[in-house]
């Protein structure tokens, strides 16, 4: 009884982390900082996977001192994540220039530190997404963070978006806070099948 009633205590603290990362991710952004896009959304990414992997170590932490058994079942992707992690390590550590393969560069963000951000997202997402009720409630989060976006998006090709002074002109190309044309329209490509199946 009380293991069924801490799991579903935990079950809801990552529905509502993975939540929030979902709906936020496309819709972050500030202009208070030079990257109106990109540092906020890693920012996003990064506490949100750093709350993720604490809550997750707490829960192991609580039921193990509590003689609760906890179990993960397999998923199938660990052995390929664990190559591509390898894969990742092995290539940054043999690269030309350590530092870029670390941190990225400038506005490229993707060193390694962002790759395993996203490999542990993949196995965050497989491992604690158990429940029929989390599923429906991050694809609704999915389709309704898309829909802000899309509205937003007809907002700007209309040339109503008067509140921010952005750098690009957005009635030509379209970004609705994803920051490139080509990711927002790539994105909302990816969503439109999952809104038709749901």
């Amino acid at each position: 009884m009380l293991k069924t009633k801490a799991e579903t205590i935990f079950n809801n603290i990552f529905l509502v982390l993975l939540f929030l990362l979902i709906v936020g991710t496309p819709l972050v952004f500030t202009t208070m900082t030079r990257a109106v896009f990109e540092v906020n959304k890693l920012l996003l990414l990064r506490i949100v996977t750093i709350l993720v992997c604490s809550t997750w170590f707490f829960k192991y932490i609580l039921f193990r001192a509590n003689g609760f058994s906890l179990r993960f079942k397999k998923t199938g992707l660990e052995w390929p994540l664990l190559f591509l992690i390898i894969a990742n390590f092995l290539s940054t550590v043999f690269s030309q220039n350590l530092r870029l393969s670390l941190l990225g560069s400038y506005d490229r963000w993707e060193g390694i530190y962002t790759v395993l951000n996203y490999l542990l997202l993949i196995l965050i997402y497989s491992k604690l997404t158990t429940r029929k009720y989390q599923f429906f409630w991050l694809v609704g989060g999915i389709l309704f963070s898309t829909g802000l976006s899309a509205f937003y998006g007809v907002f700007q090709s209309l040339g109503l978006d008067s509140l921010f002074n952005w750098s690009m002109d957005p009635e030509r190309r379209v970004f609705a806070c994803i920051n490139n044309p080509v990711h927002f329209c790539a994105y909302v490509a990816m969503v439109v099948p999952l809104g038709l199946g749901a």
